[in-house]
């Protein structure tokens, strides 16, 4: 949520049936959430300072502690997801001069692997964690995952599909656990579109304004 200029990280109840409460100590940096781990201890959320530098954060949800820098590089960092397990994470960064998926072990040691190649966005887990989805500006392409002792490793991505580049379709998506792909797609006004019961057939739609 923003408050003027300002974007903080509050939380709500998804029935809305409570307010919309502080999620982490109030700031003067930009702030928006990524990815809370599978067990509900922490919460990756990315940070922007006034030099313009994104880097990514790692808060305890119960606040027992403050919050800790998890990547903090000269380069930009987001879009962090944890694998189903918790074991690790992926997000992107521009440390090549492009945006690119990463994957590192969580917690987080200086070990990374690269996933993407020509660059990419946003990205997902697979719902096993045996694989990658990412999103590049004309493709959505599938990395495998293999985790040894040595650390992890990540094949050569593959396409699964071409997507048009005026089809509208935003760089977020979400993979189901039966392995469809959702992917939201602009509108004009601006509204938010919720389709409910989808996979059971029977739709109902509800539409808000974006705020």
């Amino acid at each position: 949520f923003g408050r003027g200029r300002l974007w903080n990280i509050y939380s709500v109840p998804a029935d809305e049936t409570r307010e919309p409460a502080r999620a982490l100590p109030e700031s003067e940096l930009y702030q928006w959430p990524c990815s809370i781990s599978p067990d509900g201890r922490w919460l990756i959320y990315a940070s922007e300072g006034v030099d313009r530098a994104t880097d990514l954060w790692l808060a305890p949800l119960d606040r027992t502690t403050a919050a800790q820098p998890l990547l903090q590089t000269p380069f930009r960092e987001d879009y962090a997801m944890f694998s189903p397990d918790g074991a690790s994470i992926l997000y992107a960064s521009d440390e090549s001069g492009r945006s690119e998926i990463y994957m590192r072990r969580f917690p987080i040691r200086p070990e990374r692997v690269q996933v993407s190649t020509e660059g990419a966005t946003m990205a997902s887990w697979a719902p096993d964690g045996g694989a990658i989805f990412y999103r590049t500006a004309t493709a959505l392409m599938r990395v495998s995952v293999t985790r040894t002792l040595a650390g992890l490793a990540a094949s050569a991505p593959e396409q699964l599909f071409a997507i048009e580049p005026a089809a509208g379709l935003s760089e977020s998506f979400v993979v189901t656990s039966e392995g469809r792909f959702l992917f939201g797609r602009s509108t004009r006004p601006l509204h938010v579109g919720v389709t409910l019961n989808w996979s059971q057939g029977t739709v109902q739609r509800q539409n808000r304004s974006a705020r």
